[in-house]
């Protein structure tokens, strides 16, 4: 694995002049406590079975609504030194039907992820589904040449892409996804390791499904499956304010920074 220092790209760009301080000692669930937070490192989370993953309990607000479970070869595999779930191809964990992300079509999140290949074609990496249809609401993965990709559609529209031109995702690098997307503000943004030179700044796409539930996944089947390593995913029903983003952001590099402290070039 290639070290990438997390910090490097996040904390020194993206901590705003006098606000060092208030992120510094930041606590993700007390502070701003998620809708959903999966997370690899939480061992008490997690159900194992031989280094297979059967589940992942959501610890944010939402709680069990938002666990992910998978059963037989779908399973990921889990590396327990460096806290991480393995997706190969046709891994997955999914969870059916929850009522989250509904109310108003905002939406913020946060991937820590890595890839370990390349299939040459569209990737998805995590996704959201209508339940009634199953439907694409959602995804998040890469484009054809490597470029981190949102694919949004609201109920009988067309998908709307945003691809981070520019923002190749290269195989062994640690990353961070962050997207918002303010229907009231009508702006959306995705980003790639916090990097200012890889941000989408756009019109929102409205997210709302009406009353349907919907629910979610890591990867999508129905096109190039992803393969690589996610680490922990964290989800807002709302859009956070600049600040807000950043303190996420701040947080979870500083966090994983720590724990994959031991990546080293080669190993």
């Amino acid at each position: 694995m290639t070290r990438r220092r997390l910090t490097g790209s996040l904390i020194g760009d993206l901590i705003p002049d006098g606000a060092s301080s208030s992120i510094s000692y930041f606590n993700l669930l007390t502070d701003l406590t998620p809708d959903v937070n999966l997370d690899f490192s939480d061992t008490a989370s997690l159900s194992i079975t031989t280094n297979l993953v059967n589940s992942v309990t959501n610890t944010g607000a939402l709680g069990a609504e938002m666990t992910l479970a998978a059963t037989g070869a779908t399973r990921p595999t889990y590396d327990a030194t460096f806290k991480r779930a393995i997706f190969g191809s046709g891994n997955s964990l999914g969870v059916g039907s929850p009522s989250v992300f509904n109310s108003t079509g905002n939406l913020s999140l946060f991937i820590v992820f890595m890839r370990s290949a390349d299939s040459g074609a569209a990737e998805s990496m995590f996704a959201q589904y209508r339940a009634s249809t199953n439907d694409k609401s959602f995804s998040f993965g890469f484009s054809s040449s490597d470029e981190l990709q949102a694919v949004l559609s609201a109920d009988g529209t067309a998908d709307v892409v945003k691809t981070l031109s520019g923002s190749a995702v290269q195989i062994n690098d640690v990353n961070i996804l962050s997207f918002v997307n303010d229907v009231t503000g009508n702006t959306s943004r995705l980003s790639l390791g916090g990097d200012a030179d890889y941000t989408l700044n756009d019109t929102a796409v409205n997210l709302r499904n009406s009353s349907t539930a919907v629910g979610i996944n890591f990867i999508n089947n129905a096109v190039a499956t992803f393969q690589g390593s996610i680490f922990q995913i964290v989800a807002y029903n709302t859009a956070l304010s600049a600040t807000n983003r950043q303190k996420v952001e701040a947080h979870l590099a500083t966090k994983w920074d720590n724990i994959l402290d031991d990546f080293i070039e080669g190993a």
